[in-house]
């Protein structure tokens, strides 16, 4: 039996507006900072298809999912790994 799949959830900073979709999607995996953008928590309690839910709903497009490390946006919070 294989172990956890690893998946890499990445907040771009810049593009966040703080609308906290993300949160009330997956609040295991996301809150927000004093700025009221979105942070990654770890490790987090939200199955991998519902924050993909959360990434997908979001307005702005600031959350990217993914298995590989997608290249970094300046501005965007450092990338954490969740463990599914």
């Amino acid at each position: 039996m294989a172990g956890p799949a690893q998946v890499t959830v990445t907040v771009d900073r810049a593009r966040c507006m703080g609308t906290g979709i993300c949160v009330e999607f997956a609040p295991g995996t996301f809150a927000h900072d004093d700025q009221a953008k979105a942070i990654v928590l770890s490790p987090s309690d939200d199955p991998t298809d519902i924050i993909a839910s959360a990434v997908e709903a979001c307005p702005t497009g600031a959350l990217h999912l993914g298995p590989e490390e997608p290249e970094e946006p300046e501005g965007s919070e450092k990338r954490e790994e969740v463990e599914r």
